[in-house]
């Protein structure tokens, strides 16, 4: 979206560096961002990233490397603008893809990303492409469960970005995870006597993910005008299976539920039998879209209700509580 415990504070670990080959000249046809390299104890990626101005692609070619001793395994690749738009790759991952130690492995993606959230509801019409993504991999050391984070982030030239950029750019307000809201903590209390679930429960908590005993909740929220769109990518690599209420989904302004119901909520399921989209096993992947019309915008917090949203085996809700979200800066 998981895949057990998403470690992103294994971020601080990483090394970035930015390979300036020869800057293009933007004619038109092709946009070219700055090959990017990371480098962490376990594995090593490399990608560069073409914008393919006609079809509104971006094509990522991403290199692996291990130089652990440790077999690594690769579940999934996606694309991040800084407004917090994800999206999956039009190819899908033959997951996952094992890169064995002092081996390499490559992998050839197509994207097309949503960049404007004006544009959030016609899959034909995402925006002009953003001057910087993130591509964020999420791998698995071998017989741990425990999902590991690596984000490469790509850029383009100011001086090639002005050249392509569209005027029809619009300020948006962006919204992520308040992780100082004692969520993490409250959540931990409560499972903890919940015999299927590891003691102690593992949570986690950045700006656009939660990662809670092998679930891993991803994050966009995005307010234009008085219309708020949220996308949430579930992604379940816990030994138990879930099953998804989605009617009990519901955004508001500090937990006082509005009497608007959201608008339709629709769940896709990207992998997993699709013949039973409300429950998801292990490695299932389902995203969730709904837009609400919030008239008065507090713009400082919201409140994401989910509690009863994620039922697990023994029929308890996973999340006690929803949980606040805060304004991201640009």
């Amino acid at each position: 979206m998981r895949i057990s415990s998403l470690i992103f504070c294994s971020l601080f670990f990483l090394q970035v560096s930015c390979n300036n080959h020869e800057e293009s000249k933007y004619d038109g046809k092709e946009i070219h961002y700055k090959l990017t390299t990371v480098k962490s104890p376990f594995l090593e990626a490399k990608a560069e990233l073409v914008g393919i101005v006609k079809s509104q692609e971006l094509i990522a070619e991403v290199q692996f490397f291990n130089p652990g001793t440790e077999d690594i395994f690769i579940n999934d690749v996606s694309m991040s603008t800084s407004d917090g738009l994800r999206s999956l790759p039009l190819n899908e991952i033959a997951a996952p893809v094992l890169v064995a130690p002092s081996k390499s492995a490559n992998l050839a993606l197509r994207f097309n990303p949503y960049n404007d959230v004006s544009h959030y509801s016609n899959k034909d019409k995402k925006g002009s492409f953003k001057s910087s993504y993130n591509l964020i991999i999420n791998y698995t050391k071998a017989e741990r469960e425990n999902l590991i984070g690596l984000v490469l982030p790509t850029t383009l030239s100011e001086s090639e970005y002005k050249i392509y950029e569209q005027q029809y750019k619009k300020g948006l307000i962006r919204f992520s995870f308040d992780q100082n809201s004692g969520f993490s903590q409250k959540q931990r209390e409560y499972l903890q006597n919940f015999p299927f679930i590891s003691k102690p429960a593992f949570i986690d908590i950045s700006e656009q993910q939660i990662s809670i005993s092998g679930l891993s909740l991803q994050l966009k929220c995005i307010q234009n005008k008085d219309s708020v769109y949220t996308e949430l990518l579930v992604i379940n690599h816990a030994n138990f299976p879930l099953i998804i209420n989605k009617d009990s989904l519901d955004l508001s302004y500090k937990g006082d539920l509005t009497n608007a119901s959201p608008q339709e909520i629709l769940l896709n399921k990207v992998s997993g039998p699709r013949s039973e989209n409300t429950i998801i096993e292990k490695g299932d992947r389902v995203v969730i879209n709904f837009s609400k019309y919030l008239k008065y915008a507090d713009r400082e917090k919201l409140y994401l209700s989910l509690k009863n949203v994620f039922i697990l085996p023994n029929d308890k809700p996973l999340f006690c509580d929803g949980v606040l979200l805060k304004v991201s800066l640009p």
